[in-house]
């Protein structure tokens, strides 16, 4: 894993975020690299042209999702570290204007916060 992709959360998951409607003006987006291989690279303007076609979706960064997360009504993002059957996890939690409690767990915290905006976007 690269330093890259630890920033974003994992491909299938930013497919996920799209499909449910995210963003896909992020600074940064997985392109494919090679038949079998996609990575996360930073877009700026001067290098899009070049990434445009094999651009294939947002990877937004865990400040990116906050701001969503924001912009659709959810305060008091909260996130804490578990340890469960001695396995490490990440909770993120908020609460929604409407007064519904939003939760979501995984192994990092920007694959759970990803999660917990799939449950918000629902």
């Amino acid at each position: 894993m690269t330093s890259l992709e630890q920033l974003v959360p994992s491909l299938p998951l930013c497919r996920q975020l799209q499909a449910a409607g995210f963003p896909q003006d992020t600074a940064m987006v997985w392109i494919q690299d090679g038949a079998n291989h996609a990575r996360p690279v930073i877009i700026e303007p001067s290098v899009y042209a070049a990434y445009k076609s094999r651009i294939l979706c947002a990877a937004p960064t865990a400040g990116e999702i906050d701001d969503w997360l924001m912009c659709n009504d959810c305060d008091n993002i909260l996130v804490t570290n578990e340890t469960a059957d001695g396995e490490n996890a990440v909770g993120v939690s908020c609460i929604h204007s409407d007064g519904r409690d939003f939760e979501a767990h995984e192994a990092t915290e920007i694959e759970a916060k990803a999660a917990l905006v799939l449950e918000v976007a629902k």
